[in-house]
């Protein structure tokens, strides 16, 4: 990205002064870079706003790099939203470039405890792990989605005034989903006969496990977007799965889950899919999906792949 970064700082700064935001209905721009932080938006601001996902549908999140169409709408915007620089390490340095002094940026991590390699137990990662690497995907704690909407609901105040009362009402109506959400999940994993997520994606679901007392297996040994499984990762994981009790595999939305199926393969388990909502695909965007309907789809997955008793 720093090739054209600084040809892009004069462009930006050009266009920022010869264009308005051209947004002429009246609603608060809002661009997100996740789909979580995209739907929450769109739950809490509701008609008062025009939220824009930088994601193209279907585009999985980890190797993405910001293009210059999207930085020419992160800077006309009037809200940015991510959730930190582990999560997306490119977000600093476009926001350092853009030229609209008056863009509210929302670092959407912002007052959650961040869990490190250090908050997980060894024989769930490894040894061959970075200390000090914190997991940046806090939107799998329900806990955590309240202070992300408790953020999103400053910013949309601190643009808009007099809507205040609707996005506070807005946002709390939403809490009580999130609460209601974490209580169904908490009710179902304890009665689930498995504990452990065998998880052949990204070491994604470690604040969800953290949440409901579960174990999270991964053959990626890293939040890094950059983290691949290596041979002796995926050899290590099927070892492990042979002392478990254990009769599925869930693998990653929007990747070709070669890892899973060499896992699958080898183990003879069956594979389910367990969507961190990072994005969807365009037929999911068609259809209005929204954060909620994919966590229950994944909590019907889980109950399946750990095993419910009713």
């Amino acid at each position: 990205m720093k090739r054209w970064l600084i040809f892009f700082v004069l462009l930006v700064f050009i266009i920022s002064c010869q264009q308005k935001n051209n947004n002429g209905n009246n609603k608060i721009k809002v661009t997100t870079t996740l789909f979580a932080l995209y739907d929450f938006s769109k739950v809490i601001g509701k008609d008062l706003v025009d939220v824009k996902l930088l994601l193209p549908p279907g585009v999985e999140p980890h190797h993405y790099e910001p293009t210059p169409k999207d930085v020419f709408s992160i800077n006309e915007s009037d809200i940015f939203i991510y959730i930190n620089k582990y999560m997306e390490p490119w977000a600093e340095e476009i926001v350092n470039v853009v030229g609209n002094d008056k863009l509210i940026i929302v670092e959407a991590a912002e007052g959650v405890k961040l869990i490190k390699y250090d908050d997980y137990h060894e024989h769930q990662l490894g040894s061959d792990v970075n200390h000090f690497t914190f997991d940046p995907h806090i939107w799998l704690d329900f806990y955590n989605c309240m202070i992300i909407a408790d953020n999103i609901t400053k910013a949309l105040i601190q643009k808009d005034q007099i809507n205040k009362d609707i996005y506070l009402s807005n946002c709390n109506n939403y809490k009580n989903d999130l609460l209601e959400l974490d209580k169904l999940y908490e009710a179902v994993l304890q009665k689930c006969r498995v504990n452990s997520i065998i998880y052949a994606g990204h070491f994604a679901f470690g604040y969800l496990a953290k949440r409901y007392g579960l174990v999270h297996l991964s053959p990626y040994k890293g939040f890094s977007p950059d983290s691949e499984p290596t041979a002796g990762n995926i050899i290590d994981m099927i070892e492990n799965i042979k002392n478990l009790n254990v009769k599925y595999i869930f693998y990653e939305e929007l990747l070709d889950p070669k890892a899973a199926r060499t896992i699958s393969e080898q183990t003879k388990l069956d594979l389910l899919l367990l969507s961190a909502a990072h994005n969807i695909s365009k037929s999911e965007l068609d259809n209005n999906i929204n954060f909620i309907d994919i966590m229950m789809s994944n909590l019907e997955n889980l109950k399946k792949g750990l095993d419910y008793k009713k």
